[in-house]
């Protein structure tokens, strides 16, 4: 309904809309509506967000690296990872370093570099837990999880997921 309301006052339901299908189980519909919004995003000036320009991209560009991620499109989650890169050079923060940091662990992990995974993670958990964004950084435990996982390291995995359950839960 949030969303819906967004739509009807000329905002885009963008990225929260493609992330709810992409936790519905709806990866497809999901990558399909990041895509769109990618291709043409809603230029409404706003002091809440930029007008115009690759920054106003950066939260499509991260929904879409966690949807590609889901689906195991290496090549949309490449493309996404490398803008991602090239929008923290050029509009350095902290936030969009830590987005960045999870597009990169995400396509480490896709591409079977289990300490490319873990040190792209663990550096976006330091950077969200530093911003006080403890959703994000509990996403990117799990992928930090996965990088121990590929390397045989259950413990280690048991443990990221642990501290994103407790952070989520709360």
């Amino acid at each position: 309904a949030a969303y819906q309301e967004a739509l009807d006052h000329a905002w885009s339901p963008q990225p929260g809309l493609a992330l709810v299908h992409l936790a519905r189980g709806e990866a497809d519909l999901a990558s399909t509506m990041i895509d769109d919004a990618i291709r043409h995003p809603v230029d409404i000036p706003s002091k809440e967000r930029p007008p115009h320009g690759p920054l106003r991209l950066a939260p499509l560009l991260d929904a879409q690296a966690e949807i590609a991620a889901r689906r195991g499109d290496h090549d949309t989650l490449h493309r996404a990872a490398e803008q991602l890169r090239s929008i923290v050079e050029r509009y350095p923060s902290s936030m969009l370093r830590a987005m960045s940091l999870l597009a990169d662990a995400r396509l480490c992990l896709t591409e079977s570099d289990s300490d490319g995974t873990v040190k792209a993670a663990r550096a976006a958990v330091t950077e969200f837990e530093l911003l006080g964004a403890p959703f994000e950084a509990a996403m990117a435990r799990l992928v930090a999880a996965d990088g121990h996982q590929l390397q045989g390291e259950t413990e280690r995995a048991n443990l990221e997921r642990s501290a994103a359950r407790d952070a989520l839960a709360s």
